[in-house]
């Protein structure tokens, strides 16, 4: 009896010990066959392994956090008559496998263009018949059969899952007879015939548009008054796809004094979107709106925005602060065509860094693609043989990366406040310019000092007592620039131009400042930046590192290696659901802390992990 009573008072031990809450595993990697596979649970214990990393989760919502929207990609014509060319089938099976939530990604966002954009057979308007005001030719008899047709299967899938599918939209261009060079093609400053009844005539198209689309079963959730407004050219003509120049003060007269009318006139409830375009010009945008009227203020919902210049994670932290009560959401992402698991990994780091910094989703550019018709040299969600006798469509690695967040973190989502420390264990590579569609492929980054490879800074002599700061390890030179906007920084292909030359002047080894032109780098929280050539400006150059002084944190030429974001699921749920991401060619050992327990988990190399347990 006395050695059950031992036995049992082990078993009490061990009950004190384990805590009977479990943290469940989902998995993708691109060096196995894991696809959102199933891992063991691992339960948390009441005591701490003290591990040196960590991820310290609160049960508190992040300060200003906004609620997820959704995930989605895009409809374009070149999409949706790819779908019309796939056999039922096939085209059923691709439907489900963007729209369903329990075998596919569950997406819950469609963004739809007003008429053509670059994935388009050829330019096309809804009404082109010039000076028609009262749009009496409007027609959009060429999308019910593209892109009328799979909104509507989208939405119906989705409400089989008690879902509402939210469409979103936005023209690339208003017709050619309401802009100075008289087409749909090309952009110079100020597109737009400069009169005021042709910005009520662009206002009347949309509204219009949008009571189309209603009549013909399509609920249009949100309106983008243009798309990418910044895409301004020199010459009208230069470009051969649909585009339109505003500035921000012209895009919030549109939207206050004509847009917004015209949609209270027409019983429109729509969401209003504001800027649509890349992230390096974010905070102009959003400092404008910032500045402009309470009432136009007010009429604005979300800022949109895009990729495609680079990540620019600061610029949206410093937008998110100055309009810190609307949305954010990233309307269009695309990495290039034959990018694979590379591709993936930077894409899911992308969204990983908009999230963390405010914004409410993701939606991805074309949702489908031919691989060999039609591409443009964008990749797509899936990609299909379409054209050909043995039709076939394949999920891209992006695919399987989307769902990491898509099929686990729902709409009403919030934030977590948390904490990701990474102090060892990570010396691999990470992607680099194989990778080069974003142009700048990384953000400089300030991150704890590990010995690691990215922290190894060549300094090439230059002309004239300049430096080139060249990382090591990588076989395309890659070396730290200043960007255009005169504020972020990134790494980028050697080019010894002026964004690149450095002066390193040291009162002694401990105290030197890192200038480019009249300002100097320093840190804004994880972010490399330029600023005044302050105390908090100095450097420590100990060999070939450059570390922050009286700080244990170092110039990091590759980023974060791993990266995490953390949610609350909403009420009803009740779980807490954290996407980690390992780019690292070494696993990543961590300890989960929550609410006073702990989990020892784990990230393989290359690999993506959601960690879901109840709250």
């Amino acid at each position: 009896m006395q050695s059950l009573h031992c036995f049992i008072g082990f078993l009490l031990l061990a009950v004190v010990c384990i805590s009977g809450r479990q943290v469940n595993i989902v998995q993708t990697c691109s060096t196995n066959g894991d696809r959102w596979a199933k891992k063991p649970s691992v339960p948390f214990s009441k005591t701490s392994s003290h591990h040196a990393n960590t991820l310290k989760v609160e049960n508190d919502a992040m300060h200003n956090a906004h609620p997820i929207i959704g995930w989605g990609a895009a409809f374009t014509e070149a999409t949706t008559t790819i779908l019309n060319t796939l056999e039922e089938p096939l085209r059923n099976k691709v439907m489900a496998d963007l729209f369903d939530p329990v075998t596919g990604l569950g997406y819950n966002m469609v963004r739809v263009p007003i008429g053509s954009c670059d994935y388009s057979e050829g330019l096309y308007n809804y009404d082109n018949v010039t000076n028609d005001f009262n749009m009496t030719h409007f027609s959009i008899q060429r999308d019910l059969p593209t892109k009328v047709r799979a909104l509507k299967q989208a939405a119906a899938i989705a409400e089989q899952h008690n879902t509402k599918l939210l469409v979103f939209a936005a023209p690339w261009s208003p017709p050619g007879w309401m802009k100075k060079n008289k087409k749909m093609g090309g952009s110079a400053p100020g597109c737009y015939l400069n009169s005021t009844t042709i910005y009520q005539a662009m206002a009347d198209y949309v509204s219009t548009f949008i009571t189309n689309y209603k009549q013909n079963g399509v609920d249009i959730w949100a309106i983008s008054p243009q798309n990418e407004p910044g895409a301004c050219h020199s010459n009208a003509g230069d470009t051969w796809f649909p585009a339109c120049c505003f500035d921000p003060d012209f895009e919030i007269e549109l939207i206050e004094k004509y847009l917004v009318p015209r949609f209270d006139q027409d019983g429109h409830k729509v969401q209003m979107m504001f800027w649509d375009h890349n992230k390096d010009d974010i905070v102009t945008w959003s400092s404008a709106l910032a500045k402009s009227s309470s009432s136009a203020r007010s009429v604005v919902d979300i800022v949109a925005y895009h990729w495609y210049a680079g990540q620019y994670f600061y610029h949206l932290n410093e937008s998110t602060a100055l309009l810190p009560e609307k949305t954010f959401l990233a309307t269009e992402n695309c990495i290039g065509l034959n990018q694979g698991w590379n591709g993936a990994e930077v894409y899911a780091a992308d969204m990983i860094g908009d999230l963390q910094q405010g914004g409410s989703g993701y939606v991805e550019w074309n949702a489908v693609l031919d691989s060999h018709y039609w591409h443009d040299g964008c990749s797509a969600t899936i990609m299909c043989d379409a054209f050909r006798h043995n039709q076939s469509c394949t999920p891209n690695a992006q695919y399987w990366y989307a769902g990491h967040f898509a099929k686990f973190i729902p709409p009403g989502s919030v934030q977590a406040d948390h904490q990701f420390t990474v102090r060892k264990g990570l010396e691999g590579t990470i992607p680099h310019l194989s990778y080069t569609w974003s142009g700048t492929w990384v953000d400089g980054r300030i991150q704890l000092c590990n010995g690691g490879t990215p922290q190894h800074w060549g300094m090439k002599k230059l002309a004239g007592g300049f430096v080139a700061l060249q990382v090591a390890g990588r076989s395309v030179p890659i070396c730290l620039q200043v960007n255009p906007d005169g504020i972020s920084t990134a790494g980028y292909k050697c080019s010894e131009g002026a964004n690149q030359q450095w002066k390193i002047d040291c009162a002694h080894k401990k105290s030197c400042v890192v200038k480019n032109g009249a300002h100097c780098l320093k840190a804004y929280g994880s972010y490399a930046i330029m600023g005044e050539c302050d105390s908090a400006a100095k450097w420590e150059v100990e060999g070939a590192t450059l570390k922050l002084a009286n700080t244990n944190t170092c110039l990091d030429a590759g980023g974060d290696m791993a990266h995490a974001v953390v949610f609350n699921t909403p009420a009803g749920n009740g779980k807490v659901v954290a996407v980690v991401e390992n780019t690292s060619d070494d696993k990543l050992s961590f300890e989960l802390q929550y609410g006073g327990e702990y989990a020892d988990l784990a990230v393989p190399a290359h690999c993506i992990t959601t960690f879901e347990w109840q709250n």
